[in-house]
């Protein structure tokens, strides 16, 4: 048989697109369960310019990356997603 090349694409946390600058944030958010956090961290990894997010039901925190630049636009957009997935969702900006 004829042996593959396969080539793998290694990217660390932090390689953004060049002058792309992300901005780390932390907020305390009310979340109802474990499944609604989960599907309102889906429905916030989705929104355009989140680069991470990730939503602790146990914390009540929403840990966000994006891009700095646009940051406050696209926090506008979580909020509007994150309740649209839950319609009890709360964020403290």
């Amino acid at each position: 048989g004829v042996k593959r090349k396969i080539q793998t694409m290694r990217t660390t946390p932090n390689q953004h697109r060049k002058g792309e600058n992300i901005m780390k944030k932390k907020y305390a958010i009310e979340v109802d369960c474990a499944n609604c956090a989960q599907k309102v961290e889906d429905a916030i990894n989705k929104v355009e310019g989140v680069t991470s997010a990730t939503v602790s039901f146990v914390q009540q925190k929403l840990i966000i990356e994006a891009e700095d630049d646009r940051f406050d636009e696209i926090m506008a957009n979580v909020v509007k997603a994150a309740k649209k997935a839950e319609s009890d969702f709360e964020i403290e900006l």
